[in-house]
């Protein structure tokens, strides 16, 4: 008998036939795959490729000469800067894994901080004198804490003087080349409160450390991530329980000195996919799916949505990304189960698209998704992906990787064709798109000019396509205008001027707009086809008394001149 966890080993010596009982829960067991781009490597302690669930594994990245470490993300979650240390990172696996590491060309941010405090950028702290390499288009976060009975004096980059916010941090967006940061510090006289923040196991505080000082009545935030394969289990303030909103605590209006600790637990192995029994199907509206902990979902699971709840909208959602499958839309799986996890800026592909991005614009914020398709997805399904908090408010550019031609490529809409889509990320950093079974989806600040023409149409007929439309630079659109039954086209104007050949038709094709080089209107109005009949009629009424009145006008000036003329000969 082998207990739980050891190994036995035995020679054959000759032909024999054996029997191995194995007794007790069954082992599952991960993949693990590292995506890596050029500029460095990873390795990963203990090596392999497969684990049982629950192994504790250690990657330790190696950037080249002149690269740093860009980003790295698990199975579509990418970790937050500051909870790689030494350049390492720990993690538990628990299900089929892929780890996508990006590395960039680096630039050298030279620091020099002065007595008093210290700074961190981008997670890591700085004190005295030091260089920090930061990846090529990436934003710089820097966060000012002075010591206590400190404050900030002046914050210096490449020599000119910058305001921090109430938080003392400061960011320089998209960094294209090095830069020179000088803080200095000045003792205070202003009331000063202590925050002591401290982290557990499994995850990390930002920032941390028993000296976090805060000035009397102002506000202090802190960011607490857990590794991947552990999550948070509890956050207290002061020793009392709190509750945290997208990763974040804020202490507000500080009148006291504070403590606040997190701690991190181990997320329990998942079995192989998951099955229709571990889903609440008892809730009315919508419903989600937690894909957070394991990505692959058994056909059952889509079997039961088709019979089931085809009227139901379903969403499986993950922690930085959504998919929404539309009521009645339904899944194709040719397997056991599907997986719906997502590789962010990695892929055999994502070499090809940073190559034709730069080739566009250098130095360009955007994120690959790529998607393994083992799932078929129906037609109106949303990817809903977290950009993150930089991207708020601003817009993004949705584009496609064409594989065959090498080349990026705008998506498919709704109708069918191919057009310029920006979106507008939400407040808190979300962008949504209409997923057409794509294998590259990239996501990116304005990487090409674009115009509107803005297409409506009255009651009595409909123009297509119809409301905002987003053109590029050079490009062109066909509007399709068409009446109802019984219905013509009254009035087309393309920019306030009339198109008078589709007056009078019931079906009329605009294609124009070749060659775009500025914003259009394009608007449609529709009569009864008798009422427009009428119309012409009236016209043709009120033109022929126009005529008229101007027959007698100008019979009437003849008339007068005549006399005038009469009158001078007998007056003279």
């Amino acid at each position: 008998e082998v207990g739980a966890g050891n190994e036995y080993t035995f020679t054959v010596g000759e032909t024999n036939n054996f029997e191995i009982i194995t007794e007790g829960a069954s082992i599952v067991y991960a993949s693990l795959e590292v995506v890596v781009s050029e500029g460095g490597n990873v390795s990963v302690s203990p090596e392999g490729s497969t684990y049982p669930a629950g192994t504790s594994l250690e990657l330790t990245f190696a950037a080249s000469a002149s690269y740093t470490l860009a980003s790295v993300t698990i199975n579509g979650v990418e970790i937050a800067p500051g909870q790689i240390s030494g350049n390492k990172y720990s993690f538990i696996i628990n299900s089929d894994t892929v780890v996508t590491v990006v590395y960039k060309k680096s630039y050298t941010i030279t620091t020099t901080v002065g007595v008093g405090g210290k700074i961190s950028i981008n997670g890591e702290t700085v004190s005295g004198s030091s260089t920090v390499k930061v990846a090529e288009g990436t934003d710089v976060v820097l966060v000012v804490t002075p010591n206590l009975g400190y404050k900030v004096a002046s914050v210096r980059i490449d020599n000119i003087t910058v305001a921090v916010n109430e938080e003392s941090s400061y960011t320089i967006p998209s960094v294209s080349s090095g830069a020179k940061i000088q803080v200095s510090f000045e003792a205070t006289t202003e009331t000063q409160y202590n925050i002591v923040a401290t982290a557990g196991p499994g995850g990390t505080i930002s920032p941390s450390g028993n000296t976090n000082p805060v000035e009397s009545g102002k506000s202090k935030s802190f960011e607490i991530y857990p590794n991947s394969g552990y999550e948070i289990d509890t956050v207290t303030v002061d020793g009392n329980a709190v509750a945290i909103s997208n990763n974040k605590y804020t202490f507000s209006g500080v009148i006291s000195n504070h403590t606040i600790h997190a701690t991190f637990k181990a997320v329990s192995p998942t079995s192989d996919f998951i099955e229709p029994e571990d889903i609440d199907w008892a809730t009315t509206g919508t419903i989600t799916i937690d894909i957070s902990k394991q990505t692959k979902v058994s056909a059952e699971v889509f079997q039961k949505i088709k019979t089931d709840y085809s009227d139901r909208k379903v969403v499986f959602e993950s922690g930085s990304y959504k998919w929404i499958i539309p009521e009645s839309g339904e899944i194709t799986c040719s397997s056991a189960a599907g997986d719906f996890a997502i590789t962010v800026n990695g892929g055999s592909n994502y070499n090809n698209i940073a190559s034709l991005i730069n080739m566009k614009v250098e130095s360009l914020n955007y994120k690959v998704v790529t998607y393994g398709r083992s799932i078929i997805f129906p037609k109106g399904t949303e990817l809903v992906f977290y950009m993150g908090g930089d991207y708020s408010n601003k817009p993004v550019q949705h584009l496609i990787y064409n594989g065959a031609e090498n080349k990026l490529v705008n998506p498919i809409n709704s109708s069918g064709v191919s057009e310029v889509s920006v979106q507008t990320a939400t407040s808190d950093g979300w962008v949504t798109v209409i997923y057409n079974n794509d294998s590259d989806i990239i996501f990116s600040e304005e990487l090409q000019g674009y115009y509107k023409i803005a297409a409506s149409a009255s009651a009595g007929g409909t123009i297509n396509p119809a409301g905002n439309q987003t053109i590029e630079t050079g490009g062109e659109i066909v509007f399709e205008i068409k009446a109802n039954e019984g219905y013509v086209i009254s009035s087309l104007k393309v920019d306030g001027v009339e198109v008078s050949d589709a007056l009078g038709q019931t079906s009329y094709t605009y294609s124009a707009f070749k060659n775009v080089s500025q914003d259009h209107t394009i608007s449609a109005e529709f009569l009864m086809q008798e009422d427009y009949e009428q119309s012409l009629e009236n016209g043709g009424k009120n033109s022929a008394l126009i005529v008229s009145l101007i027959i007698v006008f100008l019979a009437l000036a003849c008339a007068a001149t005549l006399f005038i003329v009469k009158w001078r000969q007998e007056k003279y």
